[in-house]
């Protein structure tokens, strides 16, 4: 669910979601009680966004600036 979440989030087309990658990458952090099938997917997923859309500074800026929104 919240990878279906993340997914429709950043996805949206009326909206800049540049600041989020930061977020998502989060979310495909593996975790100690992930299956192995999970750290999988995650893993797949991590590298689909570093390909699509590496992380950058201006990221990590967008995204501050977006807290302070």
């Amino acid at each position: 669910m919240v990878f279906q979440s993340a997914t429709e989030v950043l996805s949206g087309t009326k909206y800049p979601t540049i600041s989020l990658v930061l977020l998502f990458s989060e979310i495909a952090t593996d975790l100690s009680c992930d299956s192995e099938e999970v750290k999988s997917v995650k893993a797949s997923m991590r590298a689909a966004l570093d390909r699509r859309l590496p992380l950058t500074d201006l990221n990590a800026v967008a995204a501050i600036r977006l807290g302070e929104l």
